[in-house]
């Protein structure tokens, strides 16, 4: 997402403040490439994509590291958010797969929404059911949308609704989609 780091860090930001608007919330955010490091907030010097996607051992590690430091009873949400397919990792699918099918049998959550690829598909493969999942354009606009989508569907799932991205969050991301890459 290097062409569009300064709307990633605006929008994600944003949606950080709309999640805290509506109760208390633990948010844990990891930036990956071809490393893993933890953030307490996206600045324009923290966020440097550089290309690698390191998205198996990413999800792996944070897996584990939210489970590690997580009470059992305490409901957990993990969101994905990624510009390409992994193209970096040493953990496999299968591996990768298996950590969230455990956690899912544990009651936790996970969102997909992923650019540059057909995010259902890579969500399913992973076993996120794909309601879960959203593709995005990749462009500044199609970021800004895709993270009011992800705080949409979060701000309702807090209220008791289902985990699931509505109808009009893919309908938009299907105009962004075609305005990026007409035919």
């Amino acid at each position: 997402m290097a062409p569009f780091s300064g709307p990633v860090v605006k929008a994600y930001n944003q949606l950080l403040a709309e999640q805290k608007q509506h109760g208390a919330i633990n948010v844990s955010t990891r930036l990956f490439s071809t490393t893993i490091h933890e953030v307490s907030r996206l600045t324009y010097g923290n966020y440097e994509p550089d290309g690698g996607t390191a998205l198996f051992d990413s999800l792996v590690s944070t897996i584990d590291a939210t489970q590690a430091a997580t009470p059992a009873s305490v409901s957990v949400v993990i969101v994905i958010i990624s510009d390409g397919e992994d193209n970096e990792s040493k953990t496999s699918t299968a591996a990768c797969k298996a950590r969230i099918m455990d956690r899912l049998a544990a009651g936790w959550r996970f969102i997909f929404v992923g650019a540059n690829q057909d995010a259902i598909k890579v969500a399913t493969d992973l076993g996120i059911e794909p309601e879960c999942a959203l593709t995005f354009a990749a462009s500044a606009k199609g970021v800004g949308q895709a993270m009011r989508a992800v705080s949409e569907t979060l701000i309702a799932y807090r209220s008791g609704r289902q985990l699931v991205f509505r109808d009009q969050h893919r309908a938009t991301h299907k105009l962004l989609l075609r305005e990026c890459n007409p035919e």
